[in-house]
C-alpha cells in the first residue's frame, strides 16, 4: 500500500497544479501539529533541521565545486552567486532584487533566505529526481525565513546589527555560509587532491540520511488524519513519507509551529553558533564514548573513525565486586576515552592510575570495570579524595570502597561534625553525593536533574551562574539572560563554575565553563581573559597527564582557527605518528621509521662531508614548526620531494624512505615498533603515507615529537606547551628544549566580598597589579607563578592583619615598645634570656614579615624596610619576595619527600596549600613521615583558602 501511495505522490509532485491538499486535510493536519507537537519537541525538531539544512546546503556546494575545473575552492557566498548567474535565466525583478540583497550582505540570513528559492529551483533542475534527498526543500527555506525573521529585529535601514553577524557574539545565530567556508580549504593546492570532494561528499550523504531518520522519526509517530486519506491506496500511509514528498504538508507543519518556535528565545538557545557543525563519515547524533569520537571537520574521510570493538557494538561486561573494588571477568578495553567530569582525553585510564602512585602495578588493574577506571582516573585528575558509584563511596588513595562514616573522616572534626548535620537525606545515593561533594572541596554537586550546595540545598542554576559570572567579570549579569535556557544545560554549566571547572559536559558534549560555548564548534568563542582559579584548577588537570594526553588537550582548550587546523604527534615509543584535528579527532595514522638510539637528543650530523652524511641516530623529542619546502636536486634524487621541513632544524624532517635505501620498506607491517628503529633520527614514511600525510600537514603546522627518556616532559606554562625537563640537565643544548622566556600579561583583581575589601586590602591588591612585570622579571617568574603568589599574598594579608583592621595588628604596629617588654616577659617565664636580640625582632606590616629576604630585589625597591612595611604597596611586594623564598624551600621539600610515600605530596598544583606551613616556621610538619602535614585540617590553611576566595583575578590573553 505504501509504495502505490508514494508513486502517487510522486505524480502528485510532477504535477504542481494537484499536489495541494484539501482545505479539510489542511485544517486536520494543523490541529494535529498544533495539539502534539509540544514545545520542547518543537524545539528538537528545530535542532535537527537546521543540521539538515546546513548539511543539504554543504552537499550543494561541494558538488559545484567538484564540477569546477579551477584550482581555488570559492567561498559559499560567491559559489551561489555563479550559480545562479550561470543557470538562472529569469528576468523576474524579484529575483534580481533578491540577488542584489544577497551579494551586498551574503552573510545575512534574511539575505540567505530571500534567494533561498531560487537556489533551490536551480540545484531541483540541475540535480534531478536522483539527488532529491540532498537538495533544498520546502522545511528548508521555512528554516532560513524564521532565522530572517529574528534576525529582521535587529535591522536598522535595512542593515543587520553587527552582533547578529558576529562570529564571537553570544547573540550571534547560526550562519550556514560562514559554518561551511570554515570546514573547507578556500585555499588549496593546484592538484586539488587533498579535497577528497568525493569522498567527503558520500560522507555527507550518509549524514544527511541519519539526519533525515532523525525527521521521520519525528513524524512518524503521529497517525495521517483521515481528511487526509483521499485515495484508497493512501489508507495506510506513513506521515513522514507524505511530509517529505508534499512541500504543501511542509510548510502547513511550520505554519502551525510559528507561535512555539517563537516562544522562549528557542531559536536564540538552539541556533546560535556552535551548537551545529558539519559531519561527514559519522552518523549524526552519534555520541562520543569510550574508543569513540566524533568528528568535527569535514576534512574527515568515512572510514576512519575508531570503533569500540571490531563489530562496532558495544561490549557488555559482568561485574563483582572483590574486596571493595569492581572486577569484570576479562581484559578492560578501555583506552582513549573523555573524562565524564572533566572533558579531557585520557589515553590510557590505567596508566593515570599507576602514575598517581608507583606501588601500583598496571597488571593488576586491567580486569577492572571501565566505569570504576574512569571514575578513579577521573578521581586522579581532579585531585580529588573521594569517588562515587552508585551511591557507594571509594577512595582514591586505596581504590577500595568506603562508608560514609570512614570518608567523614577525611574532614576536621569540627568540620565532620558540622556537616553531618547536614544530611538530612534518606536517598543514599544523594548522601553519597553530598559527602564525596564536601570531602573533595566542591562548592556544589548535581544529583538528577538539580543542583545542590554541599548543605544538601537545592540551588538555581540560572542564579548561580549570574553570581559567579559577575564574580569573575566584574560586571553585574542578570540572571534573566539565562531564562528559557535548556535546564541541564544550565545545570553542568552551573556546577563547572562554582567549582572553577575549565569545562562540563552536557548531552556528551564538553562546553567551555567561562563561555558556556562547545569545545568542539568551529565557531567557538574564546574568552578575551582567562579566569585565574579557572586556570589554576586546568593546570592541576594537566599535571596528571601523560605526554600526548597534555599535546591532544592543550590543542583542545586553544584552538586556533585562523592557523593550521591540524597537528601531528610522533609516538617513538610505538614507532607511529598520528595526525589531530584541534577538536582532539585522530584522523591520520601510520608507522614511521624513527632513530636507532632511545634518546631525546637533537637529531643533527656526526660527520658531514662530499663523501659521507653521519647522523646521529637519535629523533630528537620537542615542540616543532613545519617549515617552507626547499627545492633543489638533492631533494628531487633523494625523496621524489617527498619530504617535510622543520623550522629552525637543519637535518631533522619528515620525508619518505630514501630512494637509495628501499630495503627499509620490510621494516615496515611486522608488528614490532622496535623493527622500526633503523633511521639516523629523521623520520622516515611510506612515499604514499608521506603524500596522504601532507595533505593534512602543512607549513606552519605543529608537530610534536614525545620524549622518551623518563625526565624529560611536555607541560603548559603560560598557556604555552614546552618540553622540559623535571630534572637539572648538565648540557641543556642537546635537546629541543623550549626557550620560550615569560611574557608579561596583565591581571585585575577584583575582590568581590565585602568581608576582604578595606581601605588597606584596596591599594595592596593594586599594587600587586601594578608591580606584576617588575617582580616577574626581577625573581624571573612566569604568569601562573606569579598570579598564584599574589593571591596567596593576599590571603595571607587577611591572615595576618584581617586586611589591616585588626585591632591585635593595630596594637604591635603602633606600641612596639609593649610588643618588646611582652616577649621578654614570656622568655623569662619560659627560662630563656630576656634580652635575647630575636626580642627586638618582630613582625611588621601586614602580612607579618619577621625578617625581609635579602637579594637583588631590594636594589629596585630601596623605600622598603621593616619600618615602612605599614605601606599597603610596600607590604604586597614584600610579601611577594618572601613567597618566592619560601617557594624554593618547598620546592627543595617536594623532591625529598618523593623518595617516601609516608609524606605529604607536594606538587606545583599545591603549593599554596603548604606554603603557609612554610610562612608559619612549621617545615618541620611537611618533613614528617610519622605526622605528615595535612592541609585540610591546618586552621591557618583553612582560613587562608577562605580569605582568598574574596578575590577573582582574571588575566588579559593576547
Amino acid at each position: 500500500m505504501v509504495s502505490k501511495c508514494l508513486v502517487l505522490i510522486l505524480l502528485l509532485l510532477s504535477l504542481p497544479s494537484l499536489a495541494k491538499v484539501s482545505e479539510e486535510c489542511e485544517s486536520a493536519l494543523k490541529a494535529l501539529f498544533a495539539s502534539s507537537v509540544s514545545k520542547s519537541e518543537a524545539s528538537s525538531f528545530l535542532k535537527v533541521q537546521g543540521d539538515l539544512t546546513l548539511h543539504r546546503m554543504a552537499w550543494a556546494y561541494l558538488k559545484v565545486q567538484k564540477s569546477d575545473q579551477s584550482a581555488k575552492l570559492e567561498n559559499v557566498e560567491r559559489t551561489i552567486l555563479t550559480l545562479l548567474d550561470e543557470k538562472y535565466t529569469s528576468q523576474d525583478p524579484e529575483f534580481k532584487k533578491a540577488r542584489d540583497a544577497f551579494e551586498a550582505q551574503p552573510l545575512s540570513r534574511t539575505a540567505l533566505a530571500e534567494i533561498g528559492p531560487y537556489l533551490k529551483e536551480v540545484l531541483s533542475h540541475e540535480h534531478g529526481a536522483d539527488a532529491e534527498a540532498f537538495i533544498l526543500n520546502a522545511s528548508d527555506l521555512k528554516l532560513l525565513h524564521a532565522l530572517s525573521k529574528f534576525e529582521k529585529k535587529s535591522s536598522h535601514e535595512g542593515k543587520f546589527d553587527s552582533r547578529m553577524l558576529a562570529r564571537k557574539s553570544p547573540e550571534g545565530m547560526l550562519n550556514f555560509a560562514k559554518l561551511i567556508n570554515s570546514s573547507y580549504k578556500t585555499n588549496s593546492s593546484a592538484t586539488e587532491d587533498g579535497l577528497n570532494v568525493e569522498l567527503k561528499l558520500q560522507g555527507l550523504e550518509k549524514t544527511i540520511g541519519n539526519l533525515q531518520k532523525k525527521i521521520n522519526d519525528f513524524i512518524k509517530d503521529l497517525s495521517v488524519p483521515t481528511q487526509c486519506n483521499e485515495a484508497a491506496e493512501c489508507a495506510d500511509a506513513d506521515l513522514a513519507e507524505m511530509f517529505n514528498q508534499n512541500e504543501n504538508i511542509q510548510n502547513i507543519f511550520w505554519d502551525s509551529l510559528a507561535d512555539k518556535l517563537e516562544s522562549d528565545d528557542l531559536l536564540l538557545d538552539n541556533l546560535t553558533f556552535g551548537e551545529l557543525w558539519l559531519k561527514t563519515g559519522t552518523g549524526a547524533g552519534s555520541s562520543s564514548g569510550p574508543g569513540i569520537k566524533k568528528y568535527n571537520n569535514a576534512l574527515v574521510t568515512p572510514g576512519t573513525e575508531k570503533k569500540s570493538n571490531a563489530s562496532g557494538s558495544k561490549t557488555k561486561y559482568t561485574t563483582t565486586v572483590i574486596a571493595g573494588k569492581t572486577k569484570v571477568s576479562h581484559s578492560s578495553p578501555v583506552k582513549e576515552y573523555y573524562s565524564s567530569s572533566t572533558g579531557y582525553l585520557i589515553d590510557d585510564p590505567i596508566a593515570l592510575i599507576v602514575k598517581d602512585d608507583p606501588r601500583r602495578k598496571a597488571s593488576s588493574w586491567k580486569t577492572f570495570d571501565p566505569v570504576y577506571l574512569g571514575k578513579m582516573s577521573d578521581a586522579i585528575i581532579n585531585d580529588d579524595k573521594l569517588f562515587e558509584i552508585n551511591g557507594q563511596l571509594y577512595s582514591r588513595k586505596t581504590g577500595k570502597s568506603v562508608s560514609s562514616l570512614e570518608a567523614l573522616k577525611l574532614l576536621p572534626p569540627k568540620k565532620a561534625a558540622e556537616f553531618s548535620l547536614t544530611l538530612k537525606s534518606k536517598d543514599q545515593k544523594f548522601i553519597s553525593k553530598q559527602i564525596a561533594s564536601m570531602v573533595n572541596g566542591d562548592k556544589t554537586f548535581i544529583y538528577g536533574t538539580g543542583l545542590y550546595d554541599v548543605n544538601g540545598k537545592a540551588l538555581n542554576p540560572g542564579i548561580v551562574i549570574a553570581q559567579e559570572m559577575s564574580k569573575k567579570t566584574g560586571d553585574k549579569i542578570p540572571a534573566s539572560r539565562y531564562s528559557g535556557m535548556d535546564q541541564g544545560y544550565l545545570i553542568a554549566r552551573a556546577d563547572g563554575l562554582k567549582n572553577n571547572k575549565p569545562h562540563f559536559k552536557f548531552k556528551n558534549e564538553v562546553f567551555d565553563s567561562q563561555t558556556g560555548r562547545n569545545l568542539s564548534s568551529p565557531f567557538r568563542k574564546l574568552a578575551s581573559t582567562e579566569d585565574v582559579k579557572i586556570n589554576k584548577e586546568r593546570r592541576v588537570h594537566y599535571q596528571n597527564f601523560s605526554d600526548k594526553e597534555t599535546i591532544v588537550n592543550y590543542h583542545r582548550d586553544n584552538p586556533k582557527k585562523d592557523g593550521c587546523q591540524h597537528y601531528a604527534i610522533v609516538d617513538k615509543a610505538n614507532a607511529e605518528i598520528s595526525v589531530y584535528t584541534l577538536s582532539g579527532a585522530r584522523v591520520f595514522n601510520q608507522e614511521v621509521l624513527v632513530g636507532v638510539k632511545v634518546s631525546d637528543e637533537k637529531t643533527k650530523w656526526t660527520e658531514y662531508n662530499d663523501r659521507n652524511h653521519q647522523g646521529s641516530y637519535t629523533t630528537g623529542a620537542g615542540s616543532f614548526t613545519i617549515g617552507q619546502p626547499k627545492k633543489g636536486e638533492y631533494y628531487s634524487k633523494n625523496f621524489s620531494n617527498n619530504i617535510l621541513q622543520v623550522e629552525g632544524q637543519n637535518v631533522f624532517a619528515i620525508h619518505q624512505v630514501p630512494n637509495n635505501l628501499t630495503s627499509r620498506y620490510k621494516a615496515f607491517g611486522t608488528g614490532k615498533p622496535e623493527d622500526r628503529r633503523i633511521s639516523q633520527g629523521c623520520v622516515n614514511m611510506k612515499q604514499s603515507d608521506l603524500i596522504a600525510l601532507s595533505k593534512w600537514i602543512k607549513p606552519s603546522c605543529k608537530m610534536y615529537v614525545l620524549p622518551e627518556e623518563k625526565n624529560n616532559k611536555f607541560v603548559v606554562k603560560d598557556g604555552k606547551i614546552e618540553l622540559v625537563s623535571v630534572t637539572p640537565v648538565a648540557n641543556s643544548q642537546k635537546y629541543n628544549y623550549s626557550q620560550n622566556g615569560p611574557t608579561y600579561k596583565a591581571i585585575n583583581i577584583n575582590i568581590h566580598d565585602p568581608a576582604g575589601k578595606t581601605k588597606d586590602s584596596v591599594p595592596f591588591v593594586k599594587a600587586l597589579e601594578d608591580e606584576k612585570s617588575k617582580l616577574m622579571k626581577i625573581f624571573n617568574l612566569n604568569n601562573d607563578d606569579y598570579n598564584d603568589l599574589a593571591a596567596i599574598a593576599y590571603g595571607i594579608m587577611g591572615n595576618e592583619s584581617n586586611f589591616g583592621s585588626s585591632k591585635k595588628y593595630w596594637i604591635k604596629e603602633h606600641d612596639q615598645g609593649d610588643v618588646i617588654i611582652a616577649k621578654s616577659f614570656k622568655r623569662l617565664f619560659n627560662g630563656q634570656n630576656p634580652f635575647d636580640k630575636s626580642v627586638t625582632n618582630t613582625s611588621r606590616g601586614f602580612t607579618q614579615i619577621k625578617e625581609l629576604p635579602e637579594g637583588a630585589w631590594r636594589k629596585s625597591y630601596p623605600e622598603i624596610n621593616k619600618g615602612t612595611l605599614g605601606d599597603p604597596k610596600n607590604s604586597a611586594v614584600s610579601t611577594i619576595a618572601y613567597l618566592v623564598g619560601a617557594v624554593r624551600t618547598l620546592k627543595s621539600i617536594a623532591v625529598q619527600n618523593a623518595q617516601d610515600p609516608r609524606k605529604v605530596k607536594i606538587t606545583k598544583e599545591n603549593l599554596v596549600d603548604y606554603l603557609g606551613y612554610i610562612y608559619q616556621g612549621r617545615k618541620g610538619s611537611l618533613t614528617s613521615a610519622d605526622d605528615p602535614a595535612n592541609a585540610d585540617f591546618s586552621t591557618y590553611v583553612q582560613k587562608l583558602r577562605k580569605n582568598m576566595s574574596y578575590i577573582e583575578i582574571s588575566q588579559k590573553i593576547e
